[in-house]
């Protein structure tokens, strides 16, 4: 009898014990939660700094620069060389001087990860010095045709790993290029223009300007190789029905170009309002994707709209 009684006054002592016990066991897993979470936030960050870190790009040429850019990699950019072209709003960044002419010790100093350029890249020594520092070096072929420049998108984007971006960017350059097969000009003689201190400069065969004609669907006005500077009567001589005119305010670029050149009122090409201009940023370093947008926005001027089909009506 007193057992029990004894056993009735020591119950709700138990009974507190265990509530006691199962509160520190729901405090200790909730610390543990905690820490646990807190390990994840800390290897997150350390995971991003490091990704961050770990992606270091030099560009040693234009059309890479371009490149890298259109596939959303300029956040990695930490050097460029001196024909490269940065947006007004992008953050400053070293100069790397000239692709044929780099050095290996200030392109090793700013701690690369991976080297891009054109195949003239060099002094061969230099890229030899880069690779036996574990340098991802990239030399791309200079695209003079959409199909090279699909090709260098793909290299690309395949040697950083980001395979998934270089295929999004082919296809726009695949749905561009479509789109400019449908606007063809079927042969129109045109004389593509550089505007310099000395006068006009008439683009030849195996220059980015006539790589632009051909995507046209054009003919090359001019009958030799290279730039090469040309007169005012020569270019009326030519009868050009396309006249281009490459420069960087494209607003102006006509209107100067007729104030100095008068004579051009009288062509074909300005009776026919076909004298325009084009981006020169667009062509620095071969057909990039900012020329093939440039050829699309002037297909849509020359060229009438493609040919809707339409079905016979039943009778």
């Amino acid at each position: 009898m007193n057992n029990n009684v004894d056993s009735q006054k020591a119950y709700p002592a138990s009974q507190t014990q265990r509530t006691l016990i199962a509160s520190t066991r729901v405090w200790k897993n909730l610390r543990l939660l905690k820490a646990l979470a807190l390990m994840i936030v800390v290897a997150f960050n350390v995971n991003a700094a490091t990704a961050d870190e770990a992606t270091r790009l030099i560009s040693t040429d234009a059309s890479a620069t371009e490149l890298l850019f259109s596939l959303g990699l300029d956040k990695d950019l930490i050097a460029v060389d001196v024909t490269s072209q940065l947006p007004e709003d992008y953050k400053s960044l070293p100069s790397i001087g000239y692709h044929r002419l780099l050095s290996a010790e200030g392109l090793l100093s700013l701690s690369p990860t991976a080297v891009i350029g054109s195949e003239f890249m060099g002094p061969p020594q230099v890229i030899d010095t880069l690779l036996r520092a574990g340098v991802t070096v990239v030399r791309l072929p200079s695209a003079k045709t959409g199909q090279q420049l699909r090709s260098n998108i793909s290299s690309l984007a395949e040697a950083l790993g980001q395979s998934s971006r270089g295929q999004q960017l082919t296809r726009k350059i695949d749905s561009d290029l479509a789109e400019l097969s449908t606007r063809q000009l079927h042969g129109d003689k045109i004389a593509f223009l550089l505007r310099v201190a000395g006068g006009l400069r008439l683009a030849g065969s195996d220059t980015t300007g006539a790589a632009l004609i051909k995507l046209l669907g054009g003919r090359n006005a001019a009958n030799f190789s290279n730039y090469q500077t040309v007169s005012t009567e020569s270019l009326m001589a030519m009868q050009a029905d396309i006249i281009l005119l490459a420069g960087k305010q494209q607003d102006a670029a006509v209107a100067n170009l007729i104030g100095e050149h008068p004579v051009l009122r009288h062509s074909a090409a300005w009776q026919q309002s076909k004298i325009l201009a084009i981006d020169s940023n667009s062509i620095v370093a071969g057909i990039s994707v900012a020329a093939i947008s440039e050829a699309l926005r002037l297909s849509k001027q020359l060229s009438p709209q493609p040919p809707i089909i339409k079905q016979a009506a039943v009778q």
